[in-house]
């Protein structure tokens, strides 16, 4: 089974100046491969927290990044960076696949008012169809090659990080479970796709608990901020620009090598 951590970076609200962009991120792993990835993380945690247990520390990209909380008490100076270097290093290594979509919500707003294709979609909404589309599209080539070695089908389950607002909760569940129960294919462009892999449930984690889900907040933040940030020469930038270019080749491809369209989208 492929399990699939999910987390969004930015507001989906309609653009208003700032912030410009909202994204969705997903890693998948295989079930395989948990115990190795769970351990890399905690590995980490005991290194720079040492006075702590490393399940009671919650790896959030925003208090890093800007050092809030126990990561002002417990990393001097530019100690963050070197957790976040680190952070990403091992993150590079570790067999993760990333999908994620960008929407440019100013851009967008444009679109809808000269197209009427689209006219009907929130940000929020075409975030998640293209991010559930590029996700079955992953499942449906590894099932393919699954089947060409004779081996048997594995299935995507969706792994969602919790908010505190339990309407939210429920509107991300009614988003996705609207847009693939009850369909055994869903269109992309003028092909159809198959939904078959995808589990039609959802399951919500409270990301303070588990390590994947940490391990998808900062990769969201990261990419997020790559195509969102306005001062790319601050200091935060030039040490996110760098951390990007890290977990990039983690990113799916086509069977080209291309990760635009696959691994990435960014619309419009």
């Amino acid at each position: 089974m492929y399990l699939i951590y999910i987390d969004e970076s930015g507001t989906s609200v309609k653009y208003n100046k700032d912030p410009k962009h909202f994204s969705l991120t997903a890693c998948i792993i295989n079930e395989n491969d948990w115990i190795l990835i769970n351990e890399a993380i905690v590995v980490l945690k005991r290194k720079y927290f040492r006075r702590y247990d490393p399940y009671s520390i919650e790896l959030h990209a925003k208090n890093i990044f800007h050092k809030k909380g126990l990561f002002i008490r417990e990393l001097r100076g530019n100690r963050n960076f070197d957790l976040l270097d680190e952070f990403y290093d091992v993150v590079s290594i570790l067999p993760i696949v990333i999908i994620t979509v960008v929407i440019d919500k100013k851009a967008l707003e444009h679109k809808q008012s000269v197209s009427s294709f689209i006219v009907n979609y929130t940000p929020y909404q075409l975030c998640w169809h293209y991010l559930i589309e590029r996700i079955c599209k992953y499942l449906n080539k590894k099932n393919f090659e699954f089947d060409n070695r004779g081996e048997g089908n594995q299935f995507g389950l969706l792994l969602i990080d919790k908010q505190s607002n339990k309407k939210l909760n429920r509107k991300v569940r009614t988003t996705i479970l609207n847009y693939i129960r009850g369909k055994k294919f869903i269109k992309i462009g003028r092909k159809y796709i198959s939904t078959r892999y995808l589990l039609k449930e959802v399951h919500f984690l409270e990301s303070e608990f588990y390590n994947l889900s940490q391990i998808t907040d900062l990769i969201a933040y990261t990419v997020n901020r790559k195509y969102s940030s306005k001062n790319k020469n601050s200091k935060i930038d030039r040490y996110n620009e760098k951390y990007y270019q890290k977990i990039e080749k983690l990113f799916d491809t086509n069977v080209n090598g291309i990760k635009e369209g696959s691994g990435i989208k960014i619309y419009p």
